[in-house]
């Protein structure tokens, strides 16, 4: 399962989708399916801080304080 918490290219994943005969979305599957593994609390600790962060503070970093930078920064 750990595959679809590793980055993907978007040129592979657009490629695999224009030579798809039923036209799969693979990067639209693989973010559905990280975002339902991080929900049941499979995945990264990472992907589960940002998801309990959006959760309470609407956003990844978690609460902001005025002219202070987030501890951690958080890609996609």
């Amino acid at each position: 399962m750990l595959f679809v918490f590793l980055k993907t290219r978007k040129e592979s994943t657009k490629e695999a989708y224009e030579n798809c005969p039923v036209k799969i979305n693979l990067s639209d599957r693989i973010k559905r399916l990280r975002v339902a593994l991080v929900e049941k609390g499979i995945g990264p600790d990472s992907a589960k801080e940002m998801m309990k962060n959006v959760k309470q503070y609407s956003n990844l970093f978690g609460k902001f304080e005025e002219g202070k930078t987030p501890d951690k920064l958080y890609c996609c």
